[in-house]
């Protein structure tokens, strides 16, 4: 009975229960005091029941009891608690100092092409260029220069050749026969049908300064080199060329049935850049 009082109570409660009764003895003796039992009887049957505790015994078991309070064995571990809810996030935090330049990565790959812009405003318009000479000009301005060819068979009876060239731009006067030169192959160029600038001047590169014309026989080896090389003014006026051309004549020295050719340059002049000689 005792083993399962203390099984129900705990070793605390034992005690506790000890000390209260301890404290109820002791009262009932403070009770039946030095006269002896018989006034005790006396109280005893006026009242039933168990007298209450007096202040000073309530003291004594708290006591008793707080003497012993946590020296019981350890309980088992209780089971752990679910997590509490989420509390709300806290403010957001001063930022922070700026970190250090991180390396420099990789060009990355050539990206598509876009879409066509629109096409943008027009632009003002410039303003007008000067004149320019037209292939159509009325004369040949100076410091300008054109070329052409010439040739023909030798005339089997009179062993001469004649032939005539056409200026494709007229000249605006005729140029005398002391600024015409006549070059046969194998000689040298004469400086005023060379302008010194590029290529030299040949049969194949014909050239004359202003005021000037030249004419050039072709290097060919089977062509016979003429004695008489000249320039006539197709007008009949001596030597010279006309406005629009030149009669171009060689003779003596020339095998029957031979080829005579070659190319000319005519350079115009007459202002104060290209003054005529």
């Amino acid at each position: 009975m005792l083993s399962t009082f203390r099984n129900r109570l705990g070793a605390v409660g034992v005690l506790v229960v000890a000390a209260l009764a301890f404290a109820m003895l002791g009262g009932a003796y403070a009770l039946a005091g030095p006269d002896g039992g018989a006034d005790a009887s006396k109280r005893a049957k006026k009242k039933k029941g168990n007298p209450p505790l007096s202040g000073k015994q309530k003291r004594e078991v708290r006591n008793i009891a707080k003497s012993f309070q946590g020296r019981g064995p350890q309980g088992p571990a209780g089971t752990n608690g679910q997590d509490g809810a989420a509390g709300p996030a806290g403010p957001v935090g001063p930022q922070g100092p700026k970190g250090a330049t991180g390396a420099t990565g990789e060009d990355g790959a050539t990206g598509e092409d876009g879409a066509t812009g629109e096409d943008g405003a027009t632009g003002t318009t410039g303003e007008d260029g000067a004149t320019g000479f037209s292939g159509f000009t009325a004369t040949l301005p100076p410091g300008e220069t054109e070329t052409g060819a010439w040739g023909g068979i030798v005339d089997n009876e009179l062993e001469v050749l004649i032939d005539s060239v056409s200026f494709p731009i007229p000249l605006a006067s005729p140029i005398p026969g002391a600024n015409v030169k006549a070059i046969k192959k194998g000689e040298a160029i004469p400086a005023e049908c060379d302008d010194g600038e590029g290529e030299a001047a040949s049969a194949g590169n014909p050239e004359a300064d202003p005021g000037w014309f030249c004419v050039f026989q072709a290097p060919f080896a089977p062509s016979p080199t003429p004695e008489t090389f000249a320039v006539a003014n197709p007008a009949g006026t001596g030597a010279g060329t006309g406005k629009t051309g030149a009669k171009i004549v060689a003779f003596e020295g020339l095998a029957v049935t031979s080829e005579v050719f070659g190319t000319f340059a005519v350079t115009a002049c007459g202002n104060a850049e290209f003054p005529c000689p």
